[in-house]
């Protein structure tokens, strides 16, 4: 049995504009993408036999547990020879093909196959557990985390020497926000390799263009953060629906938000720290918008946006004193409340 346990981080948006629509529907975007230390683990277990040593398996970290106890896993196979079980400490997340870790799987086995770097006697049983931090349906990229820690786990368990940018052209075919995970993994999980470690494009923040998978490493960063997520979930697909691109008009400058981060100019950083999702989300959900609300009155030093869609409320600043009281109070209001630091 080989294994590899892999720490999938969450991201925040520090900027995010829509700038068009491409004629499959699909937006275009700019924004800036910084990594932050919450994160999830993923622990990923290959069987070079038929595996059905499922007592041991349930027992990994608790994973799997529903509130009455019963384990919750799913079995399916890649191939005919290959098994694969995803388990979760989250019994409300699908075990099968609707989680991102499973359908990464598939991704890279197919791609392997293609490639004729696994062969039709390739036999053996993948094990996949995920232990929950990043909270769920949150705007922090928590599932497409998940599946880049597992392209970059089957990448080294198996052997099969992808690079960097390869495994993003994989990413970028799972979800938009995949390929930057898989790049701020590379910079944080060294078992990885130096190959990918020191990759060029391993970055704790990016500049994304077009639907969001073409990325510039930047500059990270340096500071702390406050998240707060409502109890509830807002569809990403609703929010840009009802999005009105020619009624827009406060727009972050990403180039002077880029050198504003490098020269740690707190002031411009607040100026352009502009996400044009917020508009939508915030007048059709209130728990959202009274959830930045209180966040701007107890953290008055930080600067406060929202990531990706919603509904998680971001609060950065340059000292975590300036988050510490806020934090109590978010915390009294939203149970999925972290204080935390970015990424480097």
């Amino acid at each position: 049995m080989e294994r590899i346990r892999l720490r999938a981080y969450a991201k925040i948006n520090l900027t995010l504009d829509v700038i068009g629509k491409y004629p499959n529907g699909y937006h275009q975007v700019e924004m800036i993408m910084q990594q932050i230390h919450l994160f999830d683990d993923v622990l990923i277990r290959w069987f070079d036999e038929d595996c059905d040593e499922s007592d041991h398996f349930h027992k990994i970290v608790g994973c799997g547990e529903s509130p009455d106890g019963v384990h919750k896993v799913e079995e399916n196979r890649l191939s005919e020879n290959v098994k694969i079980k995803v388990n979760t400490n989250k019994f409300y997340i699908p075990n099968d093909r609707r989680n991102l870790a499973y359908q990464a799987a598939e991704a890279i086995f197919k791609r392997a196959y293609n490639k004729g770097l696994l062969n039709a006697s390739f036999t053996g049983t993948l094990k996949i557990d995920i232990k929950k931090r990043i909270p769920v349906a949150a705007g922090l990229a928590g599932g497409s985390s998940n599946g880049a820690a597992v392209l970059h786990g089957l990448n080294k368990l198996w052997n099969l020497k992808m690079s960097l940018k390869e495994l993003c052209e994989i990413g970028a075919e799972l979800g938009s926000d995949v390929p930057f995970c898989l790049m701020n993994q590379a910079k944080a999980n060294t078992m990885l390799g130096k190959s990918i470690v020191h990759d060029k494009m391993a970055t704790a923040a990016a500049f994304a263009t077009g639907t969001g998978t073409d990325l510039k490493p930047i500059k990270p960063f340096i500071g702390f953060v406050l998240l707060s997520k409502p109890s509830i979930s807002v569809p990403t697909a609703e929010v840009y629906g009802g999005l009105k691109l020619d009624e827009i008009h406060n727009r972050p400058d990403n180039r002077k938000m880029i050198e504003a981060i490098e020269k740690r100019d707190m002031a411009e950083i607040g100026k352009n720290a502009v996400n044009v999702l917020e508009e939508y989300t915030l007048n059709n959900y209130s728990s959202v918008r009274k959830t930045k609300e209180k966040m701007k009155e107890v953290c008055p030093e930080s600067i406060v946006t929202m990531s990706g869609s919603g509904p998680t409320i971001v609060g950065i600043a340059n000292r975590m004193s300036a988050l510490k009281d806020g934090y109590l109070v978010m915390k009294s209001i939203n149970v999925e409340t972290y204080k935390t630091r970015t990424m480097v």
